[in-house]
């Protein structure tokens, strides 16, 4: 691999890196982002090039594709805290999906 090559994956990670960390500290702000993020994972059947637009929002822009995830994610949040359980409970149920 030649030097630029290698200088041009450097840079390319550590963006990816710095990427990650946000998001990590996005997640931790706001758990109910990372809850919509799995129940869309988790139940959207969508044609994601020309139906589901989820791929076309982002957090820091979200549209109603999102929206409705989002929603359904505060909604979930608070059926289980109204349970007693944590929102650990949460996660668990939705990564294991």
């Amino acid at each position: 691999m030649k030097r630029d090559d290698i200088n041009k994956r450097r840079v390319q990670l550590t963006e990816q890196l710095a990427e990650l960390d946000d998001t990590d500290a996005l997640f931790a702000a706001h758990p109910e982002y990372r809850v919509a993020e799995l129940i869309h994972d988790a139940t959207c059947h969508a044609n994601h090039s020309d139906d589901c637009f989820w791929l076309y929002e982002s957090w820091s822009k979200i549209g109603s594709t999102r929206n409705a995830y989002l929603l359904r994610a505060q909604k979930l949040i608070d059926a289980v805290g109204e349970t007693g359980h944590s929102l650990s409970a949460v996660f668990a149920v939705l990564e294991a999906l």
